[in-house]
């Protein structure tokens, strides 16, 4: 009997561990009950959770007011993802996620928090990621927002700020990301993200900044994700935009930018993608883009004019996508070789590329005549370019400038159509080749070439002539003084000759003298130190 009475007890007591260790009725647990989800009952505090191992709890769009009940140590021991969205939170404060050592994300958006202990995530040394996105929240001017040293990613999204204070992120070195979309932000502070040497996203979409110091993210030597959509920027009399030489893509569409300068995006090396839809650009030179550009967006904008160098098409070699679209062109075969380049550019993009909406009435069309206008009236006369498409103009080789800096230039501008002379003369053409210009000057250029040839190459045969005509009379000179040594053989006269005066007063000058020509001197005076009577040999 008390055997049997031991074993019913022990049973009895296993039925009793199961059942405190399990799930709660108004949640549902998961991965052998590591993850507990209790979002969407109306709950007004966090249920008692099983005593276990749990790492993920998931209470979003409750009524729960109180984040961490007391009983917490029990079960949050082990908890790395906390999930708070849409509760009832007022205050944050420092006993509240204190007893959770292990935690690495918390989601505490879309609640009413407007105040956060800086000292409320102090004993959460794990903690990585931080959402305090949709609450309405106010930054203590003079301190820190909050000391969380190990915090990589902060999200402050739609929070209300207006301000942010230059010591904001002092205690958040590591930050990675950082997220303040879509608040009340006028201004940066040059030195508000100096601290954060590793930050490489920075979401600024949404605010009220009107202008960024061009130094503000200098020391940002990773900052590689620039979000500045929707802010009234008026930087277009800035020569330089930013200096953050390691940043690769860049947004700054919907900013109200009527211009761009043509060295506005000079520091910014290593850009690979820019957007720049939905402005007020009216015109666009693309000298203003970096080389290794390879994403490139200016659609939506009321422009009507593109400057294009050819060289700027050799150089940008990386481009893959260029989105022109819903602009003010006409679509005219002025635009042709604009669409040719467009189409060229799908080359390794998969044959995914915004440039096939560009212009699609000129896909099918054979433009001989380029005042020509597809779809609808046609220009009279013809506009004066060349004929050579851009696609093989980029794979020649590049011609010679004229010293004008834009000699080849890809000019569109619309919405009018003119005919002949006049038509180069106004802002409707398309200047792709050099035009009676170019070639006026190429002339000009022609002649000065051969003119400096031509008296170059007459100097040089002057100087030939005259060497040989002085190298024929010494030699002449040279005989006759052998017949009068020989005929004489008196000392008397080799001495008169050999201290002829009119040789005496002669210096040594070489032949080529003022002639181009680098021979060795030779001496008329020669042996002047000879004994009398030794005759002088030449």
């Amino acid at each position: 009997m008390l055997t049997r009475a031991t074993v019913l007890i022990f049973i009895f007591s296993i039925c009793l561990t199961d059942g405190s260790n399990s799930c709660p009725s108004t949640c549902t647990c998961t991965a052998g009950e590591k993850e507990v989800d209790c979002s969407g009952k109306g709950l007004d505090r966090i249920p008692e959770l099983p005593v276990s191992n749990i790492m993920t709890s998931n209470v979003n769009v409750n009524n729960i007011a109180v984040p961490v009940p007391d009983n917490s140590s029990e079960w949050g021991s082990q908890l790395k993802f906390f999930y708070l969205h849409n509760n009832l939170i007022q205050r944050v404060v420092k006993s509240d996620f204190q007893r959770l050592p292990e935690l690495t994300h918390l989601h505490l958006g879309h609640n009413l928090i407007t105040d956060v202990d800086p000292h409320a995530f102090e004993a959460n040394a794990k903690l990585w990621k931080l959402f305090l996105n949709d609450n309405k929240l106010t930054f203590p001017k003079g301190t820190e927002f909050l000391i969380v040293p190990s915090l990589g990613w902060i999200e402050l999204k739609n929070c209300s700020i207006s301000d942010l204070p230059v010591n904001v992120f002092k205690n958040m070195s590591n930050l990675v990301f950082v997220r303040l979309s879509y608040n009340k932000i006028e201004q940066l502070d040059n030195g508000l993200f100096s601290h954060l040497r590793k930050l490489r996203y920075l979401h600024l979409e949404g605010n009220r900044i009107k202008r960024i110091d061009p130094k503000v993210f200098k020391p940002n030597h990773h900052l590689q994700w620039l979000y500045l959509r929707d802010n009234p920027l008026n930087q277009s009399s800035e020569s330089h935009f930013l200096h953050a030489p390691s940043l690769l893509s860049l947004d700054i569409s919907f900013c109200n930018i009527t211009e761009i300068p043509n060295k506005f995006f000079s520091n910014l090396h290593d850009l690979l993608t820019l957007k720049l839809n939905n402005n007020l650009l009216r015109s666009f030179n693309m000298k203003a883009v970096p080389q290794n550009l390879e994403n490139l967006d200016i659609s939506g904008n009321p422009m009507t004019t593109i400057t294009v160098p050819t060289e700027v098409i050799r150089q940008l070699t990386s481009l893959r996508h260029f989105d022109l679209t819903n602009n003010s062109f006409t679509c005219d075969c002025r635009l042709f070789d604009l669409r040719v380049w467009c189409e060229k550019l799908r080359t390794g993009s998969g044959g995914e590329s915004s440039c096939d909406e560009f212009c699609p009435s000129l896909k099918d069309v054979t433009c001989e005549e380029r005042g020509q206008v597809v779809g609808g009236e046609t220009a009279v006369g013809n506009v004066h370019t060349r004929m050579n498409t851009v696609s093989k103009e980029i794979d020649e080789e590049p011609e010679k400038s004229d010293g004008q800096g834009n000699d080849d230039v890809e000019r569109v501008d619309g919405p009018r159509v003119l005919s002949g002379k006049e038509a180069n003369k106004t802002s409707g053409k398309l200047e792709i080749g050099a035009g009676h210009e170019d070639e006026r000057s190429e002339r000009v250029w022609s002649i000065i070439t051969y003119s400096c040839i031509g008296v170059f190459g007459g100097m040089c045969l002057i100087g030939a002539v005259v060497l040989v005509t002085d190298m024929c009379l010494g030699h002449r000179k040279s005989r006759n003084k052998k017949a009068a040594r020989s005929a004489s053989s008196s000392p008397q006269n080799v001495r008169l000759e050999f201290m002829d005066p009119i040789e005496d007063r002669q210096e040594t000058t070489p032949l080529s003298l003022h002639r181009g020509f680098d021979f060795v001197s030779q001496p008329t005076n020669a042996h002047r130190n000879c004994q009398p009577g030794q005759l002088r040999h030449s």
